[in-house]
């Protein structure tokens, strides 16, 4: 077993300890990747599981040459991947229930406020192309390096170093053309009248 899969060690001898710690070290920074570089509508929750799921199937594979952030990486985008592919075929009722947002039951206006302000910035994410929400995503809001993303994207860093500067610059048009994004990102206050207006 290589160095690098001493990360994973655990899983085979921790038992459901193991198996916890697996889940609260990486699933957090997997479900920050689904809503980030998922598609509107996406059951993030869900996806996350089945990442861990193919993890645990495939764990055998692991053999250590990537860090298991990088194999996880993969795992997500295949899941990703997969969920695109299910929605451009099918229009079952049943996915058409999951693409809808409601706002969970019992929050404050403060909090509605928050959530309608992170849709916001979701949604000027998801004008960017792929690659370019890509890197932004792992560098900027991740706070990864260049070599960390080379890795987990199978890029070169010279290509991802020009993903990430084209994805600045369309990030950056995108939010001046809103100016309710644009005071978000330069710590303005929820807006409770426009929370309640649009209800």
């Amino acid at each position: 077993m290589t160095t690098r899969a001493h990360e994973l060690s655990y899983l085979f001898t921790g038992g459901a300890e193991g198996l916890d710690r697996f889940y609260r070290e990486h699933a957090p920074r997997v479900m920050g990747w689904v809503i980030r570089l998922g598609d509107p509508g996406m059951d993030s929750r869900t996806i996350t599981s089945e990442v861990f799921e193919k993890a645990l199937t495939e764990l055998d594979l692991f053999d250590g040459r990537r860090s298991a952030r990088a194999w996880l990486y993969q795992l997500t985008q295949g899941a990703l991947k997969e969920h695109r592919r299910r929605a451009r075929w099918s229009r079952l009722r049943f996915w058409e229930r999951r693409s809808r947002i409601a706002l969970p039951l019992g929050r404050s206006e403060q909090e509605d406020a928050v959530l309608r302000q992170r849709r916001l910035v979701q949604a000027a994410l998801q004008r960017l192309p792929v690659g370019e929400r890509e890197a932004l995503v792992l560098v900027d809001l991740d706070d990864l390096s260049l070599a960390e993303v080379s890795e987990m994207t199978r890029r070169p860093i010279s290509q991802v170093t020009r993903l990430l500067h084209r994805g600045r610059r369309t990030f950056a048009e995108v939010i001046e053309q809103d100016d309710r994004i644009r005071d978000i990102l330069r710590g303005g206050r929820p807006d409770l009248r426009a929370s309640r207006e649009s209800r």
